[in-house]
């Protein structure tokens, strides 16, 4: 839980009333163990309280850390079948599956963190703009048509040189 309240998944699964009743019970108990009068009542309320929320925030992981990896997989997968070199995002997009199956600890919180930006990463070397997106999406689902080859796509797409990679069929 605490884990969680220092990422970038905090507002997700958390709400504000949630971490700040976290924050107030182990104030509590820092305040009674600082002052030598920590008692059994006050670590069965911190106990109580995270037990309270840990199975919401199990159960919100997984929505929330598919959330975030989506978009990034869905590039990276569009991009996969373009790259010469596939290892580094396969295992990016492998760490990634991985890491929203993962029960949450500050150790997955943190992978799956670093994970996300080792992926933007990849993507930014292409460097994707909203329209390359969408010809990306639509080619990954077999969708693209002559139309969808705008003058920035067609740019992009000689840059990068990917011309001899993308197929056309009829």
């Amino acid at each position: 839980i605490l884990a969680i309240n220092s990422s970038q998944f905090e507002k997700i699964v958390l709400s504000n009333e949630q971490i700040h009743e976290i924050r107030a019970s182990i104030a509590e108990c820092g305040n009674a163990c600082r002052e030598m009068e920590l008692s059994e009542t006050h670590v069965n309320a911190l106990a109580a309280v995270i037990s309270k929320y840990t199975a919401q925030v199990e159960l919100v992981w997984k929505s929330a850390a598919s959330e975030k990896a989506a978009p990034i997989e869905s590039y990276l997968n569009a991009l996969m079948s373009l790259l010469d070199k596939k290892g580094e995002a396969q295992m990016v997009l492998n760490a990634l599956h991985e890491g929203v199956k993962a029960t949450p600890s500050s150790e997955a919180i943190e992978t799956l963190s670093q994970n996300l930006e080792k992926a933007q990463r990849i993507a930014d070397g292409y460097k994707l703009t909203p329209a390359i997106k969408s010809f990306l999406d639509k080619v990954r689902d077999g969708k693209a048509t002559f139309g969808d080859i705008t003058e920035e796509v067609y740019e992009w797409i000689c840059q990068e040189n990917m011309s001899r990679r993308i197929r056309l069929s009829f």
